[in-house]
C-alpha cells in the first residue's frame, strides 16, 4: 500500500473488475507471462450496486452459480412427485426457504474468498475499492473508507460486467431484480409475477414454481427466449404451461402500485388490447442487463461507448486507446461466463504473449436452466436458412423420456439437428429435456471439430440414454431447396417433407402469397412423404414479371416460410387464416401481399344484387365500424365478401358480443332474401388470406345448387370471359390404382395452379401425384387424386360436381367489368381508409346504377385500390359515369395545386436549396411518401436522439445525472411515449421524472420552460432535460385542400435539447439564467381556437389546417404576452412614460396615440418563432423592432424552415454563433402557436 506522498506503484496490468473474465485475464498474465498485475474489485455483497461487488463477479455471487443451486432445490419437488410411479410412498416434505438461502449464502461467501485467494496465489495484488481512470496509464482506487491510491499501469483492462435493469414504468422501484430474488428472506404468500422472456426470467419461473409459489410470466413477444430456435422456444413455452406457470405472451406491465409489503397491483396490457390488472405478492423484473461502464473515467481517455452503453472494442478487445482493453459483459458481445473466460485468455496472449488472439465466437454452446432445461450449439433453423446457401436438412425427434413412462409426467423431450445438405456438416444441435446441458457440452466439441452427419451416424450410441437419439436420427423431417442456377428464366423450388392432408395447398398458397407464378410442377407423394418440384417466376413489377427470383432476401424468405412445420388442417377447418399465420407474419410480414392486423372479419356469401356491397358497408359504417380492408368476388349470380373492420373510435376489434350478434343477424337478412346466405364474424389477429377465404365461400355457395349426374354446363351457367376460352376439365377413374385422374386444359394465367389446388383441397381431395405445364399460351394440369374421406370407388355424381367446381374456380378468377384503379384516395396519410370513404363510394355507384363485381381495397400502404364495375345490363359502364363517383384529381386541379404550393414556397422565406425533410417524405428521394408510425418513430429517434446525444457530449452530463425529462411533439404521439424512447435509448435512471407533451403547437417550446421551472421549484437540487421537436412525417398531408397544403410547404424536420438546473454548482457554467416568463391562452375565442388544427379535411384526409386568420390570432396572443411581460422588464423611465400616456388619454384632455414600448431599450436580443415570413414580419412590425433584431430568426427560417416548437432555439443558436451574446445581456424568446397560445421567456 502506498503511503501519503509516495510514488504510485507501477504495474504491467491493472484490471478493474474481478469477475470471471477479469480474474482469468489477471491470473494468466501473472502466472504464464510473469506480468506484474493488480486487480481492483468492489467490496463483497449479495446485492450489487455502485459500491457493492465482490470477487467472482455476477456469475459466482448473483448469477449462474447461486441460480443453479436454487434450480437444484426446485428440481427436487419434481423428483418427489415422480417417485410415486416407481413404488415410493407419496411424499411431499415441507420446504424451508430460509435454510436454502442460508446454505446458498454460505457457499457463495466461500467462493468469493476462493477467487480472492486465486488472485493472490498467482501473485496478483488485490485492491478492494472502486477503480477509475485518470488517464490511459493511471488508475485511482477509492477504498471503502474514502481513502484513495493511484496506480500506474502499462495496460488497463476493464472487466466490470453489467447490472440488472428494469422497465421504465410507474412503480418500477417496487419490483426486484435477480440480485434481490437470490437473497429473498421469504417466498411471498401470494403469486409471483416475473416480467421478461430471457434466461433469467424463464429460469426463475421454474425456481419459484418448483418451490411452491404461483407464478405468472409476462413478456412482450409471442414466446419466451428470443434468439433461440423457434421450435425449442415453443417447447419451452409448452413445458412452462404444463408445469403450472401462467404465461402472458404479448403483454407488458404499465404500472405497479404497492399497497403494503407483499401486496401489489400490476396493470398490464397488450399493444392493441385493453388495460388489465392483477394482484401479486412479488414483482420481479428480468428485462435485461446493461454494461457497467459509467463512473470509470472512460470519457477522460477517449474510450467510446456504443448506443447500448457498452465499451466499443475491436476483434482483440482493444478499445482503440493504446493500452486500454475491455472484456466480458461490459463489451456486450456474447454475455456468457465461458465467453468472458475465453476473452480473458485471448487478451493475455495478445497483450503479454506476443500472440494477437481473437476470441472465437463460432459454435458457442449455451443452456437455459429452465425445467427441463434447453441447450443449444450452433445455428438455429431460422439462422441456418438465412445465413447458409443451399438446402438445410432438418432432423427432429420428440419423445417421452424413459423415466416419464413410469412416473406419468406429461412432458416430451425435443432434439433437433440441422445439417447443411451440400457439405453434410452439422451446423446446429438443440435439445429441450432432462440433462440437455450435459449432453450439449459434448456435442459442442463435435461441432467445433466440423463433424458431419455421416460421422454422427457412424457413432455408436450409449443405450439406453436420451443422448443416443442424436446419433440415431436417420429420417429427415423436412428440406427446402432453391435452385437458381439451372435455368436463366425461372427458379426451381423443391419441397421434401413428411406428408399429411393440406401440405400441397399450404406450399402453393405460400408461393402465391410470395408473388410467384408456378410455370411447371411435379408432384409425388406416397401418402407418407411429399416431394414436389416447382418452377416459378415473379409476378410483380414490369421488370421482374415472368423472370426468375433474383432478390437474395426473397430467396431467404422462401426457404424460411416453406420450412415452417404447419399444424394439420381439420376436416371442417373454418379458420380465417392460411398456414400458421403467426409464423408467416413473423418471418414475412413485409413480403406478403396480405396484412397482419387485429380486427373483426366479416365473411359473407349469397345471391348477388345491385348495390349489395354498398348496403353492407353502409350498415357497418352506421354501426360505428371502420373498414380496414375488403375483398369481393362475384360469379354467376353469387357474391362473396371478406371485410375487415375495427371500432371506429378505438381501432380495436368489435368486442361487444351483443353488437356483433346484432350485426350478424342484420347482415344475414341482407345477404339473401331466402335466408340461407352465409355470414360469419370473428376477431382475427394475424394474416388474413382473402383469396383462400373467398374461394371457400364461393364453393359453399355453389354447393347449394344440386346437379344431376348428366348435368351440362351451358353458357347460362358458365359466363366465360371473352379473353379466355372455356376450360376443358375431364375426370377418369383408374380402378386398379384407386385414383381419379383429373385433367385440365385451359389458357394460362396467373394463380391458375393456386385456384385448382385450393379447390381440390377445399372439396376434400388429396393429390398424390401431379404434373403442371404452362410454358406456352396453354396450360395443362394432371392430378391423381383420392377423396380424403370415405372410399375410393367411382361416384359419377361426385365427379360431375368436382368438374363443375373446378371449371367455376378457374373461370371466376377473370373479373368482369370496367377496371377502376384508384391511386389517390382521401385517406388519412395512407394508413387508414376513413370511416365513410368506401361506404360513400359504393353508395354513389349504387345510385348511378352500377355494382362492383370485384374489389380489393386496403387501408394500409400505398398500393392503391382496384375495383371492377358493371352497369345494370352486365356491361362495362362508360368511364365518364364512374369518374364523378369518387374523389379523383384532374390534371387541371393538380396544376392549380402546384401553382398554389409554388407561390407559398416563394413567399415562405425558406431557402430553395436548404432546409431538411425526412427521407420518407422528401420528394427528392421518393415518389411514394412514407408517413406511417415506423417512419415517424425513425424521424423522432434521429432528431430527438441526435439532439440529446450532442448535448450530453458537449456538456459531459451523463444520462443517470438527469432527474427530470420532458419531451414535446404536437402531432405525433406514440406508445411508448417519445420520452420513453429517449429513456430506452440513453438508459436514464428508473426514477427519472418524465413527461411527454402533445398537441401543444409551435409555442410549446417557449411556454414549456415555465413547466420546467415549476418542476425544478418542486424538486430542489435537480437537473432537467427538455427536448422539444416536431415530426414532419406525421404532419404530411396527402389531400387536395389548400388550407392543409401550407404545412407541406413550410414545415421541416428539427428539434432541440436543453438542460436546465437549479443546482448551485451549475450557476457558473450555465449559458443563461431564467429571469421571468409569461404565457397566455386565447383559446376562448373561436377564431383563435380554430386557426391551427390537425384533423381531417372535408374528404377525410388528415393534415394541419392553417386558417387565414392565423396572423391576426398570433398577433393577439403576442400582444397579451407583451402586456404581461412589459412591467417585469421595462426601465423605470419607460414605465413612467406609459403611466403618463395612460392618464392623459383616459382624462380626454389630450389626443395622444397609445404608448408603445421600445423593447430594445431593455432587451439586447430576440429569438422569435420562425413560423413563416409573414409571421416574423408581423411580429417585427407589431413590436417596432429594427431589422437586425429579427435577422437571426429570419436566418433560422431560411436555413431550417418552420421546425415548429424548436425554431426559437435555432434562432438563439444563430445569435450565439454570430458572437453577439455577452455576459449580463438580456434575451427575449417569443413563441406563438396552436390554441392559440403565446409565451415569452426573458
Amino acid at each position: 500500500m502506498a503511503t501519503p506522498g509516495s510514488a504510485p506503484q507501477e504495474f504491467d496490468l491493472v484490471t478493474i473488475g474481478a469477475g470471471s473474465g477479469g480474474v482469468r485475464a489477471s491470473r494468466f498474465a501473472a502466472q504464464y507471462y510473469n506480468a506484474k498485475v493488480a486487480c481492483i474489485e468492489l467490496p463483497f455483497g449479495f446485492v450489487s450496486s455502485e459500491d457493492v461487488g465482490g470477487a467472482g463477479g455476477t456469475c459466482v455471487i448473483r448469477g449462474c452459480v447461486p441460480k443453479k443451486l436454487l434450480v437444484y432445490g426446485a428440481a427436487l419437488n419434481e423428483e418427489f412427485a415422480d417417485a410415486k410411479g416407481f413404488g415410493w410412498q407419496e411424499v411431499q416434505p415441507p420446504h424451508d426457504w430460509k435454510t436454502l438461502i442460508a446454505n446458498k449464502a454460505k457457499e457463495i461467501s466461500r467462493l468469493n474468498s476462493v477467487y480472492v485467494n486465486l488472485l493472490r496465489n498467482a501473485g496478483v495484488a488485490y485492491y478492494e475499492g472502486k477503480g477509475s481512470l485518470l488517464d490511459k496509464n493511471t488508475v485511482q482506487v477509492t477504498r471503502p473508507d474514502g481513502s484513495k491510491e493511484v496506480l500506474r499501469a502499462k495496460n488497463i483492462l476493464i472487466a466490470t460486467g453489467g447490472y440488472a435493469t428494469k422497465l421504465p414504468i410507474e412503480g418500477a422501484e417496487h419490483a426486484i431484480s435477480s440480485d434481490e430474488a437470490l437473497h429473498l428472506e421469504a417466498l411471498p404468500d401470494k403469486s409471483v409475477l416475473i416480467v421478461g422472456s430471457g434466461y433469467i426470467a424463464v429460469e426463475f419461473a421454474g425456481i419459484f414454481k418448483g418451490l411452491g409459489a404461483d407464478v405468472h410470466l409476462m413478456y412482450r413477444a409471442d414466446k419466451p427466449l428470443r434468439g433461440f430456435d423457434e421450435e425449442c422456444r415453443g417447447q419451452v413455452a409448452e413445458n412452462l404451461t404444463k408445469r403450472g406457470v401462467v404465461c402472458h405472451g404479448g403483454h407488458l406491465p404499465t404500472k405497479i402500485v404497492k399497497h403494503d409489503e407483499g401486496h401489489y397491483t400490476v396493470s398490464y396490457k397488450s399493444p392493441d388490447g385493453p388495460e388489465q390488472s392483477m394482484e401479486v405478492g412479488l414483482v420481479m423484473m428480468a428485462t435485461g442487463r446493461s454494461p457497467r461502464a459509467q463512473g470509470l473515467g472512460l470519457e477522460a481517455v477517449g474510450v467510446q461507448l456504443n448506443n447500448k452503453g457498452a465499451i466499443k472494442v475491436d476483434e482483440v478487445s482493444s478499445t482503440g486507446v493504446p493500452g486500454v482493453w475491455a472484456i466480458g459483459d461490459v463489451t456486450d458481445r456474447i454475455n456468457l461466463t465461458p465467453v468472458a473466460l475465453m476473452e480473458g485468455m485471448a487478451f493475455a496472449k495478445t497483450a503479454f504473449g506476443g500472440q494477437p488472439t481473437k476470441p472465437d465466437y463460432q459454435n458457442v454452446a449455451s443452456a437455459v436452466f429452465c425445467q427441463p432445461p434447453l441447450a443449444s450449439v450452433g445455428l438455429s433453423e431460422e439462422q441456418a436458412i438465412a445465413q447458409l446457401s443451399g438446402a438445410i436438412d432438418v432432423y427432429v425427434s420428440k419423445f417421452k423420456p424413459m423415466k416419464y413412462t413410469i412416473s406419468g409426467r406429461d412432458e416430451r423431450t425435443l432434439m433437433k439437428l440441422l445439417v447443411h445438405h451440400e457439405s453434410d456438416r452439422v451446423v446446429g444441435c438443440h435439445m429441450v429435456g432432462p440433462d440437455a446441458a450435459e449432453i450439449m457440452q459434448g456435442l459442442a466439441i463435435a461441432l467445433k471439430c466440423g463433424a458431419t452427419k455421416a460421422q454422427f451416424d457412424a457413432t455408436v450410441g450409449i443405450h439406453p440414454s436420451a443422448a443416443e437419439e442424436f446419433v440415431t436420427m436417420r429420417t429427415r423431417t423436412r428440406q427446402v431447396t432453391v435452385d437458381n442456377e439451372s435455368y436463366d428464366d425461372r427458379t426451381i423450388i423443391t419441397v421434401d417433407s413428411a406428408n399429411r392432408p393440406g401440405t400441397l395447398v399450404e406450399v402453393v398458397q405460400c408461393l402465391t402469397e410470395l408473388g410467384l407464378n408456378v410455370k411447371r410442377a411435379r408432384i409425388s407423394s406416397d401418402g407418407g412423404w411429399f416431394v414436389d418440384e416447382f418452377h416459378v417466376t415473379e409476378t410483380a413489377g414490369p421488370i421482374q414479371q415472368g423472370r426468375k427470383v433474383t432478390s437474395e432476401s426473397k430467396l431467404r424468405v422462401i426457404k424460411a416460410v416453406l420450412n415452417v412445420e404447419y399444424e394439420p388442417e381439420s376436416e371442417h377447418d373454418s379458420s380465417l387464416h392460411g398456414p400458421n399465420p403467426t409464423a408467416l407474419a413473423r418471418q414475412t410480414s413485409d413480403t406478403f401481399d396480405e396484412v397482419w392486423q387485429h380486427s373483426t372479419v366479416f365473411e359473407m356469401a349469397g345471391v348477388d344484387r345491385t348495390g349489395l356491397l354498398a348496403d353492407v358497408l353502409q350498415l357497418l359504417t352506421i354501426n360505428g365500424c371502420d373498414v380496414r380492408s375488403a375483398a369481393v368476388w362475384t360469379y354467376s349470380g353469387r357474391v362473396a365478401f371478406v371485410v375487415s373492420v375495427v371500432e371506429g373510435c378505438g381501432q380495436q376489434p368489435v368486442r361487444d358480443v351483443s353488437k356483433l350478434h346484432r350485426l350478424k343477424q342484420l347482415l344475414h337478412q341482407m345477404m339473401d332474401a331466402c335466408g340461407n346466405g352465409i355470414v360469419n364474424a370473428q376477431p382475427v389477429k394475424g394474416l388474413i388470406h382473402y383469396e383462400r377465404r373467398l374461394h371457400q365461400l364461393m364453393l359453399k355457395e355453389e354447393e347449394k345448387d344440386s346437379l344431376p349426374p348428366d348435368a351440362d354446363l351451358g353458357p347460362e351457367r358458365l359466363l366465360v370471359s371473352p379473353k379466355f376460352s372455356r376450360p376443358d376439365v375431364t375426370i377418369q377413374h383408374y380402378s386398379h390404382l384407386n385414383y381419379w385422374l383429373v385433367t385440365i386444359r385451359c389458357k394460362d394465367r396467373n394463380k391458375l395452379f393456386f385456384d385448382t389446388v385450393c379447390t381440390l383441397s377445399d372439396l376434400n381431395y388429396d393429390v398424390y401425384h401431379g404434373a403442371i405445364d404452362s410454358e406456352g399460351e396453354m396450360a395443362t394440369q394432371l392430378y391423381y387424386i383420392r377423396p380424403r374421406f370415405g372410399d375410393f370407388f367411382w361416384d359419377s355424381v361426385k365427379a360431375t360436381k368436382l368438374r363443375v367446381m373446378l371449371e367455376a374456380a378457374i373461370q371466376r378468377r377473370f373479373p368482369k367489368g370496367l377496371k377502376v384503379h384508384v391511386r389517390h384516395m382521401p385517406t388519412a396519410q395512407n394508413t387508414h381508409l376513413g370511416q365513410n370513404w368506401l361506404a360513400d363510394l359504393t353508395a354513389a355507384w349504387k345510385e348511378a346504377g352500377l355494382w362492383i363485381t370485384r374489389a380489393k381495397v386496403r387501408a394500409y400502404g400505398d398500393h392503391g385500390h382496384t375495383l371492377y364495375v358493371m352497369d345494370s345490363n352486365g356491361q362495362p359502364p362508360d368511364p365518364r359515369k364512374v369518374q364523378p363517383a369518387y374523389q379523383g384529381c384532374s390534371e387541371e386541379k393538380m396544376a392549380e395545386i402546384k401553382r398554389f404550393m409554388f407561390k407559398v414556397v416563394q413567399q415562405s422565406g425558406l431557402s430553395q436549396t436548404g432546409t431538411y425533410l425526412p427521407a420518407g417524405i422528401n420528394p427528392m428521394l421518393t415518389t411514394a411518401p412514407k408517413d406511417d408510425i415506423n417512419a415517424c418513430m425513425e424521424e423522432a429517434e434521429m432528431v430527438m436522439g441526435g439532439a440529446v446525444q450532442e448535448l450530453l457530449q458537449r456538456t459531459g452530463v451523463r444520462p443517470e445525472q438527469v432527474d427530470i425529462l420532458v419531451t414535446n411533439c404536437s402531432i405525433f404521439s406514440a406508445t411508448p411515449s417519445l420520452a420513453s424512447m429517449l429513456i430506452n435509448k440513453f438508459k436514464f435512471r428508473t426514477d427519472v421524472q418524465s413527461y411527454h407533451l402533445g398537441g401543444m403547437g409551435c409555442s410549446n417550446s417557449t411556454i414549456g420552460i415555465g413547466l420546467m421551472r415549476d418542476l425544478l421549484q418542486a424538486r430542489p437540487n435537480s437537473l432537467a432535460l427538455f427536448v422539444p421537436a416536431e415530426v414532419a412525417s406525421a404532419a404530411y398531408y396527402h389531400g387536395l385542400h389548400k388550407h392543409y397544403m401550407v404545412s407541406n410547404c413550410i414545415f421541416r424536420m428539427g428539434g432541440a435539447a436543453v438542460l436546465l438546473s437549479n443546482k448551485a454548482q451549475h450557476a457558473r457554467v450555465a449559458k443563461y439564467q431564467l429571469h421571468c416568463n409569461v404565457r397566455v391562452h386565447t383559446g376562448q375565442s373561436d377564431d383563435s381556437y380554430r386557426c391551427v388544427t390537425w384533423g381531417p379535411d372535408p374528404d377525410g384526409c388528415n393534415g394541419v389546417y392553417l386558417d387565414k386568420k392565423i396572423v391576426a390570432a398570433a398577433g393577439a396572443a403576442l400582444e397579451a404576452c407583451l402586456r404581461r411581460v412589459a412591467p417585469k422588464i421595462l426601465t423605470w423611465g419607460q414605465l413612467l412614460e406609459a403611466s403618463v400616456n395612460y392618464v392623459g388619454r383616459a382624462s380626454g384632455l389630450v389626443d395622444w396615440k397609445a404608448w408603445k414600448p421600445n423593447f430594445t431599450q431593455s432587451v439586447d436580443h430576440f429569438a422569435i418563432h420562425a413560423g413563416g415570413y409573414a409571421v416574423l414580419k408581423g411580429i417585427q412590425q407589431g413590436m417596432d423592432l429594427p431589422v437586425d433584431a429579427v435577422l437571426p430568426s429570419f436566418a433560422a427560417l431560411r436555413d431550417y424552415g418552420n421546425t415548429s416548437c424548436s425554431t426559437t432555439w435555432y434562432s438563439m443558436a444563430y445569435i450565439e454563433t454570430c458572437g453577439k451574446v455577452a455576459k449580463g445581456q438580456t434575451l427575449m424568446q417569443i413563441g406563438v402557436g396552436g390554441g392559440m397560445k403565446g409565451g415569452i421567456n426573458i
